[in-house]
C-alpha cells in the first residue's frame, strides 16, 4: 500500500489527491486487479461508507508513513470544508509494483484524480458492490466483477 500511495501522490498535484480520492484510487486498483488476476494489489479491506468505499488500512499506513517522513499530510480549507493533501517526501520504492500494476495504477489515478472531482468519484463509486453492502460492512473482493457492464 505504501508504494501505491507514494506513486499516486507523486503523480498528482496535492490539490488533486485528497482522502476521498485516495480511498477510491486504492479501491479501484484493488478491485480491477482482482477481477483480472484473482488477487488484490494491496490486500486492503474495504467498507461501505457514505462517500463510497474506504480502506480500513489507509489511516494506519498514512500515520506510519508520516511518522517515517515519507509523506506530509496537510489539512487545507477547500470551498468551506477541510480536506487532506498528501505531499510525498520520497519517491515510490522500486520493485514493489509490477510494470502491469504500475500501468493500471497510473490509469486509475488519471481517472480518479484528473477526470473526477471528489464528489463525482464518490457518486460514481456508489456502484452495485457498494449498494449490496450494509453501511460499515465489508465490500468483498468477489464483488469486483459487478463493477463491469454485463451486456456484450
Amino acid at each position: 500500500m505504501r508504494a501505491v500511495i507514494l506513486r499516486a501522490a507523486n503523480a498528482c498535484a496535492p490539490a488533486d489527491l485528497g482522502a476521498v480520492k485516495l480511498n477510491k484510487v486504492l479501491y479501484y486498483l484493488d478491485m480491477i486487479w482482482y477481477a483480472h488476476h484473482r488477487s488484490p494489489v494491496t490486500g486492503a479491506t474495504y467498507r461501505k461508507r457514505p462517500n463510497g468505499p474506504t480502506s480500513d488500512n489507509l489511516l494506519f499506513v498514512l500515520r506510519d508513513m508520516s511518522r517515517a517522513g515519507d509523506i506530509e499530510i496537510r489539512d487545507v480549507e477547500y470551498h468551506g470544508y477541510w480536506k487532506k493533501e498528501y505531499i510525498p517526501k520520497v519517491p515510490e520504492p522500486n520493485g514493489v509494483l509490477t510494470a502491469e500494476q504500475a500501468s493500471l495504477l497510473d490509469d486509475v489515478v488519471d481517472f480518479v484524480c484528473r477526470k473526477n472531482s471528489a464528489r463525482s468519484i464518490s457518486e460514481y463509486s456508489h456502484s452495485l458492490p457498494w449498494e449490496m453492502a450494509d453501511m460499515g460492512g465489508e465490500i468483498p473482493y468477489r464483488s469486483a466483477m459487478l463493477l463491469f457492464p454485463m451486456d456484450p
